[in-house]
């Protein structure tokens, strides 16, 4: 179960902070399948981002299985969540090729396996 008490989420910078959510109460039970809906930069990705620990709420917390997301490892993060978002960022322990190889996934199936070509393009 994954529980918001009074989460405010946003940015805060030079003593000063923007609010995108504000006071979310309530809790989502296991597997249970939820849609977050909005326009551009209404704050769909900052929310995810604040429960999946990658940005510290302005106020409030999240908690999954009764842990709070904020006080949890990485690694017991990595353990019971995941999470896919829309900005794309390289590991800087790919080889020069593997990085060449990443541009052409629009090419490649849904498994993302490439073909003859593909290793000829690259």
């Amino acid at each position: 179960m994954i529980k918001f008490h009074k989460l405010t989420t946003g940015y805060s910078s030079k003593g000063t902070s923007k609010e995108v959510t504000r006071a979310l109460d309530f809790s989502i039970e296991s597997g249970t399948l939820v849609g977050i809906l909005g326009s551009n930069g209404i704050g769909k990705s900052t929310l995810l981002k604040t429960i999946a620990g990658f940005e510290k709420p302005l106020s409030g917390s999240v908690q999954i299985d009764e842990k709070l997301v904020h006080g949890m490892s990485p690694m017991d993060r990595a353990q019971c969540l995941s999470i896919v978002l829309t900005e794309r960022k390289l590991s800087g322990d790919l080889l020069g090729i593997e990085v060449i190889r990443l541009g052409r996934q629009p090419y490649t199936n849904w498994m993302g396996s490439q073909s003859q070509e593909d290793d000829q393009r690259v």
